[in-house]
């Protein structure tokens, strides 16, 4: 694989299996080259420390340019608990188990202990090539998983954290982890602090929960949201480039995925029961889901997000003033499906879409001032071709008020006076 990490350095990142190489196309030269273990998953890249975290079976480790791998969990076994990866079954939003700081200075990791947890049999079952010739069995063989059944015991997760100039690791003094859930981690841009949300089994009570990073006392609780049926938090906060004291946070507490601006209090007190004082202005809001936050553009003191305002199925593109809350559409076409990304400074969007005539556009588009500039049109592939006919529409649900939408998809050359073999999809 390979990536960009840069935007003001000339350098490509490649990863290619237990080598992790940076080369520099402006210089024309190989400016750093990292050998990991050959069986190093979960890669982390820190691109402020040039250090790498990686996974080798249930252990965790951080190697840097000339640097020895440090392996970060105890050197003895552990049976059961595993570091560094993903946890809570990848359940609110979680897909991987480290986070550097901004600044590179700490790694925060999960540690997750299963040995409580039931297996749940599973077998490996060989490729059909395998062949008792070649010295491979057809027989599977036993994979059981650790898996917390509904209403059984569940693993036991904490968050630890690792200080990369002096070797040491703290746990965040979250208490008693049973039948907790700890998710969306996330810094504070002065490496100081740690947040996340944290949840209880039952998923109706969520609170964000702020951390000392150096020595992991709880300094205190900003946020708590309740609800009847469930709570999900599924995004971490992202703090405001140009306002340390200022995030954003997702929430769906008035039923839709929305966006709220949090600003901790200038003073910084606390109030009793060492709760932060902490200021929440809904930002978005409609029935309709921000469906991405795509990112910042701080000369306009703005943010760039997708959703389903348009149309429940559309994604659309909009610039969202956070002053005064006003969308303005960011993407060009009429209907259709935008995946987009930012450029880093802000300033420009990256619009990859499609739509029902449209097999697949691309625009650079200007956030400044919404002007697109095409970059790609790909060709009609069904050029040529007798093609079905395709109709949409809407039916009311049940209760005489919810839109439901269909797409119906004729033969070629359909024949009203015929009857057809049909098959119908329901999602």
């Amino acid at each position: 694989s390979a990536s960009l990490p840069w935007a003001e350095r000339k350098v490509i990142v490649f990863q290619q299996n237990s080598y992790w190489v940076e080369y520099d196309f402006g210089q024309k030269k190989i400016t750093n080259i990292s050998r990991l273990n050959e069986k190093a998953t979960n890669l982390d890249f820190c691109k402020t420390n040039d250090k790498v975290a990686y996974t080798v079976g249930n252990g965790l480790f951080v190697t840097g340019k000339g640097e020895e791998s440090h392996q970060i969990n105890p050197s003895q076994t552990e049976e059961g608990v595993v570091y560094g990866q993903a946890v809570h079954r990848n359940e609110f939003g979680i897909y991987k188990g480290t986070f550097w700081s901004p600044k590179g200075s700490y790694l925060a990791f999960y540690r997750m202990d299963q040995s409580m947890v039931t297996d749940y049999p599973l077998v490996n079952i060989p490729e059909v090539s395998f062949q008792p010739e070649n010295g491979k069995s057809r027989i599977a063989t036993l994979a059981p998983e650790k898996y917390p059944m509904a209403g059984e015991t569940s693993h036991k997760v904490t968050v630890g954290v690792f200080d990369i100039n002096t070797g040491k690791t703290v746990y965040l003094k979250a208490g008693d982890p049973t039948d907790r859930y700890f998710t969306n981690i996330a810094w504070s841009p002065d490496d100081k602090t740690v947040y996340m949300f944290e949840l209880n089994r039952n998923q109706n009570d969520c609170r964000l929960i702020s951390y000392d990073a150096s020595t992991g006392e709880k300094t205190g609780e900003l946020y708590r949201e309740t609800d009847a049926k469930y709570v999900e938090p599924l995004h971490p906060i992202v703090f405001l480039p140009w306002d340390n004291s200022s995030f954003l946070m997702q929430s769906r507490k008035d039923g839709y995925n929305h966006l709220y601006l949090c600003s901790i209090g200038k003073s910084g007190s606390r109030m009793a029961g060492n709760t932060v004082s902490l200021d929440v202005k809904q930002i978005t809001k409609g029935n309709w889901e921000v469906l991405d936050f795509l990112g910042f553009n701080a000369k306009r003191k703005g943010i760039i997000i997708s959703s389903n305002e348009i149309s429940p199925i559309q994604c659309n593109i909009f610039f969202v003033d956070l002053k005064t809350g006003k969308r303005t559409r960011m993407d060009e076409g009429s209907k259709g499906w935008h995946s987009a990304s930012l450029s880093k400074s802000g300033q420009y969007i990256y619009d990859n879409y499609s739509e029902p005539n449209v097999p697949r556009n691309i625009a650079i588009v200007n956030v400044a001032n919404g002007k697109c500039f095409s970059y790609f049109k790909a060709e009609d592939p069904w050029k040529g071709y007798k093609i079905p006919e395709y109709s949409c529409g809407t039916v009311k649900a049940a209760d005489g008020t919810t839109d439901l939408y269909w797409r119906m998809v004729k033969p070629v050359d359909f024949d009203p006076n015929k009857k057809y073999p049909t098959l119908l999809f329901c999602e």
